[in-house]
């Protein structure tokens, strides 16, 4: 057989290669630069690259081939912004006109007076929008950013200065829309002026408190969940009842998909206890159960215990 016959043949069948084949079984295999780089071969590339079922199946056959790349976190600490993993931390931009709402999938929220934009640092891309005219808002606290995933839309909730109303932002649609909030969710306890919300499953949560007439005990301690598949609002059980009024730094995080609680409590000047609270069952009426207790912890003779202290107080 001569060689001009066998090239022939080659061609033929790359050429007959269906297209959901390329597309499931070889594109989405591949790592990020090189689908950037295809991107620029031709639009019709472009368009095929960009459209948001391939994006989603090169994320979900990423994590599975690559997990180690995906162990991360994007967070503002010391006014930038990094992503931070168990290996190592990449500077991204600085953060002294930003604030950082989320991150989710590797998608970034930011915020800038009444400018938001969501903005994939893997690819160098990113989408502007503003906040809607009638919006009332303060920025410090009021955002949070969800994930969709039933129809593969990224949101951003932006609480009313009352607590009684929201605007909600859906990627797919590139549109706001205006929703109610019961009551009862924000009536109990404080909203905290802290920001980016935790973070989990795809889902924003805002850390509620109430503190003593001197402010040096946190009488209660609630959080508020944004559930966004269905746009609702839900108030969690009051961590506060399963432990005693002692003076707390706290920071609520995202450990192996569940809400949890990291309690740092001053017993004296010098010696601390560090908790670790798991909320168990429904969220509606679980409850919060003590996972792992160190300490005491003596700062004095453990200095670098104050990482810990370091850990509450500058990274958000």
């Amino acid at each position: 057989m001569s060689d001009n016959t066998m090239k022939g043949r080659k061609k033929t069948a790359a050429a007959e290669l269906p297209e959901d084949i390329i597309c499931n079984e070889i594109l989405t295999r591949l790592p990020i630069k090189y689908v950037v780089r295809f991107k620029t071969i031709s639009k019709y590339w472009q368009s095929l690259l960009s459209a948001p079922e391939f994006v989603k199946q090169h994320r979900i056959c990423s994590a599975i081939r690559n997990p180690n790349d995906h162990d991360y976190v994007i967070a503002k600490k010391y006014n930038k912004i990094y992503m931070l993993s168990r290996y190592k931390e990449k500077y991204l931009l600085p953060a002294s006109n930003y604030q950082l709402i989320g991150s989710i999938n590797g998608l970034v929220c930011l915020g800038s007076g009444r400018k938001l934009a969501l903005w994939n640092p893997a690819i160098h891309q990113y989408k502007e929008f503003t906040l809607p005219p009638s919006s009332d808002y303060k920025f410090d606290y009021s955002m949070g950013l969800g994930y969709d995933a039933a129809n593969d839309n990224y949101k951003v909730v932006v609480l009313s200065a009352d607590l009684r109303s929201a605007s909600v932002y859906k990627s797919g649609s590139d549109s706001w829309s205006d929703i109610t909030v019961a009551h009862n969710i924000f009536s109990k306890n404080a909203l905290e002026k802290r920001t980016p919300t935790t973070i989990v499953k795809d889902c924003p949560y805002w850390t509620c408190s109430r503190l003593s007439h001197d402010e040096k005990i946190v009488v209660s301690l609630g959080v508020v969940k944004f559930d966004a598949t269905s746009d609702k609002f839900k108030l969690l059980p009051d961590i506060m009842a399963c432990r005693p009024n002692y003076k707390l730094h706290y920071k609520f995080v995202d450990m192996t998909d569940g809400l949890s609680l990291i309690v740092l409590e001053e017993r004296s000047t010098d010696h601390f206890m560090l908790d670790i609270y798991s909320l168990e069952g429904d969220e509606g009426c679980g409850a919060w159960i003590k996972m792992r207790s160190m300490g005491p912890i003596d700062f004095q003779k453990r200095q670098s215990s104050v990482s810990v202290l370091q850990v509450f107080n500058q990274t958000t």
